[in-house]
């Protein structure tokens, strides 16, 4: 004898629950994920800041070697193109940093507030190549600062 009753199957595919866990899974590793991914973009720019500015001050001080004198602007001030400008024999960049500001180099010794500053007191430092780091506001002028500007000082 034949038996004819069609067996019962289970459609294949997911229950709700399933699809549920699976998406609760993916946002909490994103969760993880994107803070992490966000944190090595600024420590990527704050590092190529960094050596553009070494190599800012290299040019610097290759082209002090070889003129004798420092390159200066508005009052020992160059910013931006004008610092590009000044060191292209010697380094070629854009004077624009990672956050889109220019480069600044304080070439200006004596008393902050006369390199900008709101201090009258003397910094420790006659020269400074800075990025505004990323509130894109320079604070430090001649003088190490606890702040985000990224900064290389050193004596001229």
């Amino acid at each position: 004898m034949l038996n004819l009753k069609k067996s019962k199957t289970r459609d294949m595919g997911f229950t709700l629950i399933e699809l549920l866990v699976v998406v609760a899974i993916a946002g909490l590793l994103a969760a993880i994920a994107i803070p992490s991914f966000n944190d090595y973009k600024d420590k990527a720019k704050t590092a190529e800041a960094r050596a553009t500015i070494r190599g800012i001050v290299t040019a610097l001080n290759t082209l002090n070697m070889a003129n004798g004198e420092w390159p200066s602007g508005s009052g020992g001030n160059l910013a931006g193109s004008d610092l590009a400008a000044a060191i292209q024999s010697e380094y070629k960049t854009t004077g624009i940093d990672p956050w889109g500001t220019a480069y600044y180099y304080d070439g200006c010794p004596g008393p902050v507030s006369a390199c900008g500053g709101t201090s009258t007191e003397e910094g420790p430092y006659e020269a400074s190549v800075c990025s505004a780091g990323p509130n894109k506001v320079h604070t430090s002028f001649n003088r190490a600062e606890r702040n985000d500007d990224v900064c290389y000082y050193f004596r001229t």
